[in-house]
């Protein structure tokens, strides 16, 4: 499997195919997590809560510190597979976050996620969208650039 997320692990492993497949609760978390939740254990294979969906850590995230003071180090990742199969199909909104590779692909990876969304929802050319792609504004943390569409 492709990794599609740009996460150093300073401990354990990435969700794999097999995590997918399965609807595995699995999950890789920032440390802020890991400091607030489990300070002076290790957290791999400890069970966590998120929004009262059990997972397991496998996977921890290198610390990244702050920007513009806002933590990069509190967050999860699970499967999309495994939040369906406990949530099933919801009316709120799912927020998905992809990197552009540079500032100057920011517009061709809009592009080509509108194409990938437009055709996993089967939307005939022409008809209008009913995803919402916006750009975030592009900010700087420790010399990289990152740009990131979000949907909703």
């Amino acid at each position: 499997m492709a990794q599609l997320y740009d996460v150093d692990l300073v401990e354990g492993r990435h969700i794999t195919d097999a995590d997918l497949k399965s609807a595995s609760p699995a999950c890789v978390v920032g440390m802020d997590i890991v400091d607030n939740l489990m300070p002076g254990v290790d957290p791999v294979g400890r069970e966590i809560r998120w929004n009262n969906f059990p997972c397991t850590v496998i996977g921890v995230g290198k610390k990244e510190g702050s920007s513009l003071g806002t933590s990069l180090d509190n967050w999860i990742i699970l499967p999309l597979t495994a939040y369906r199969k406990d949530f099933g199909s919801q009316t709120d909104s799912l927020r998905i976050t992809v990197r552009a590779g540079s500032a100057a692909k920011i517009q061709d990876s809009v592009d080509e996620v509108r194409q990938i969304m437009r055709g996993r929802r089967h939307l005939s050319y022409g008809s209008k969208d009913d995803l919402r792609l916006k750009p975030a504004i592009l900010f700087f943390r420790y010399g990289k650039t990152s740009a990131r569409p979000f949907l909703w």
